[in-house]
């Protein structure tokens, strides 16, 4: 008798243990969008989230995890109840056929229009999917520390100031220049990652920096059919551990991959324009540190910009902003426009583009928010929190010769891949800041704020303070509600002290603070680095 409770006691055990699962277990989860605060419920759990989209967030959660959101009212679907160590890709499918040939490989879940989850039983997901087709995988650490609450649409950007120092750096953009340099990429007949092609367009983009006195370097990962990263770099002389990226990926693929992948538009067309950027700023030192990238892998989920922007991350470096260039050059119809698209946090560069593009290029620019637009080197960027953008020449795509072998330099139009190189490249200098003929700009910028009620609501005092310089008359103080764009002078005349108080501003939205040094001569410098105040939380401002 006793060894019969025994093992009703062991049923009984086993059976509590089938029906409620641990807490422990790690289960992939799709959270729709729409509750008030939900990124605060992700941080207040410390939840694993590692990938947003554009009407939902996927997460790897626990039981508890996932019964805290159903509470707070967020809908919740359960994907995969064994997500522990399993490999999940995004996948963007334009074809219903498509579909059903991947519910043969794998697993097969819908998320979004023509957006879908991916995987298999156990490894890599990505051997099983045709070639060609874009794909992401899901990051392995949360993005819930770069998450916050923005506004439903950015603000309106108004018309750019001309810098004559950026016309003259985007004059010198050639047409020529772009379609020689294409037609060598193209010539290495496939440039698949992993092959001779591969490896040779690696040593050509990296000595064509060195020999327009860059420094340069390729950098190599055993991940990815052994993706390489060519790196080209101009150090900033003000902030030079403030770095604006410029890149594009130099891998191809066709129906063909391992022959006969030319690649012209897809992208030797975006390599081209970063190769350019690079010829002509050597010659325009600027504050910020610019540096110039090729990755390779991306064709096959990423390899290249993913291991390197978990690499910059990791160094805790300063990224101030990310401008991809992926199919720059097909027009289906003349005047043809760039789509650029951006997540909510990166939402100020499709602002400076639209701008810098009107201003530098003869150019029409569409800005799309869009966070499942991820199918190239700036999800990367997105994923460890780094502002970016996507420049591309069509979403959906028209270019009939994509991802085949009869993408070709012929069918290209280069005065539009001029156009879109100019306006690439003015936001690089933009944000890389020509050096001025002025005094250096002001250095160690810092900002508090307090905050306080009035009849008009909680209102913030902002008291900014910096290094005083030696021979300037003074400083200005300009203010802004959108990243490096629109600053508006707070003051009328230099301010003679290094320290400003901006009394009684709104509370419910962050403000950013540039200050710039005038010389005896009247001549203003470049801004200083930007500094941030972030939006009074509700919770404080209600006290």
């Amino acid at each position: 008798m006793k060894l019969l409770r025994t093992i009703l006691l062991v049923f009984l055990v086993a059976g509590l243990v089938f029906l409620h699962p641990s807490t422990g277990s790690v289960q992939l989860v799709r959270i729709d969008k729409g509750t008030p605060g939900l990124e605060e419920i992700f941080k207040a759990r410390d939840m694993e989230v590692v990938q947003e989209l554009a009407t939902c967030y996927l997460g790897r959660l626990d039981r508890e995890d996932v019964l805290a959101l159903r509470t707070s009212g967020v809908a919740v679907t359960i994907l995969d109840r064994d997500a522990a160590d399993r490999i999940y890709l995004l996948v963007r499918s334009e074809s219903a056929r498509t579909t059903v040939d991947l519910r043969k490989r794998g697993r097969v879940v819908s998320l979004e229009p023509r957006t879908f989850l991916f995987w298999t039983g156990a490894g890599d997901p990505s051997a099983a999917l045709p070639s060609g087709l874009p794909r992401k995988r899901l990051p392995a650490s949360s993005i819930v520390p770069y998450l916050r609450a923005y506004p439903a649409a950015p603000a309106a950007a108004r018309a750019a100031v001309r810098d004559p120092r950026v016309g003259a750096i985007v004059d010198q953009v050639s047409r020529d220049n772009l379609k020689a340099l294409i037609k060598t990429l193209q010539d290495f007949q496939t440039r698949r990652t992993g092959t001779a092609g591969c490896d040779a367009a690696a040593a050509f983009i990296h000595d064509y920096f060195h020999m327009n006195g860059v420094e340069a370097e390729v950098q190599e990962y055993p991940t990815g059919g052994d993706a390489e990263t060519v790196v080209g770099e101009l150090r900033g002389s003000a902030f030079p551990d403030d770095i604006v990226i410029v890149c594009a990926h130099f891998d191809s693929t066709s129906t063909e991959p391992e022959t006969l992948a030319p690649g012209a538009d897809d992208n030797a067309s975006g390599v081209a324009a970063v190769m350019e950027a690079a010829r002509i700023l050597v010659r325009y030192p600027t504050d910020y540190t610019v540096r110039f990238l090729a990755f390779s892998g991306e064709e096959q989920g990423l390899y290249g910009s993913e291991a390197y922007a978990r690499a910059a991350k990791a160094a805790n470096e300063r990224i101030v902003g990310v401008v991809n260039m992926d199919m720059i050059a097909y027009a289906d119809a003349m005047p043809e426009d760039l789509e650029i698209f951006v997540n909510r946090a990166s939402s100020w560069m499709g602002n400076r583009l639209f701008q810098d593009a009107a201003e530098y290029a003869d150019l029409t620019v569409r800005t799309r928010i869009d966070p499942s637009m991820v199918y190239s080197d700036h999800a990367s960027f997105w994923d460890h929190g780094y502002p970016a953008l996507l420049a591309i020449e069509d979403e959906p795509l028209q270019n009939p010769y994509y991802h085949k072998t009869g993408d070709t330099v012929d069918t290209l139009n280069l005065d539009f891949c001029a156009q879109a190189a100019k306006a690439a490249l003015a936001t690089v200098a933009v944000l890389a800041q020509p050096a001025g003929f002025g005094p250096p700009p002001p250095v160690r910028l810092e900002a508090r704020s307090s905050f306080f009620s009035s009849l008009l609501g909680t209102r913030k005092n902002i008291y900014l303070s910096w290094m005083p310089q030696s021979n300037v008359v003074g400083y200005n103080i300009y203010r802004t509600d959108i990243p490096h764009n629109d600053q508006e002078k707070l003051n009328d005349g230099p301010v003679t002290e290094v320290k400003y108080a901006d009394r009684g501003v709104a509370s419910g939205m962050g403000h950013y603070y540039v200050i710039t040094a005038v010389g005896q001569d009247g001549v203003e410098s470049n801004f200083s680095r930007q500094v941030e105040v972030p939006p009074v939380p509700p919770r404080q401002g209600a006290k």
